[in-house]
């Protein structure tokens, strides 16, 4: 039973882990304008929406937090605004 209690609580940790960097690396890309951090935020944000597809109740509002981020980066203020709304209400 420890083996699996602990297995999931390192995938727990690995998605929060992955969430995270995703936001940190859009924020980074704001005060950097370096795009390797916006291509990082990009793809953790696919991966988000992949894992959304198995658990949309754990992972589907963290995509469109992320979402939000990445249209926040790319000055679509409207698209980001949208999407945080869904984030929130999600």
């Amino acid at each position: 039973i420890g083996c699996k209690y602990d297995s999931w609580i390192a995938l727990n940790y690995k998605t929060i882990e992955t969430f995270i960097l995703g936001l940190v690396s859009f924020w980074i890309f704001r005060q950097t304008n370096r795009i390797q951090w916006l291509e990082t935020g990009v793809r953790i944000k696919q991966i988000m929406e992949k894992w959304s597809e198995t658990s949309r109740w754990n992972f589907l509002q963290k995509f469109y937090l992320l979402e939000a981020e990445e249209h926040f980066c790319n000055e679509r203020y409207e698209s980001a605004k949208l999407s945080y709304d869904v984030a929130i209400a999600f």
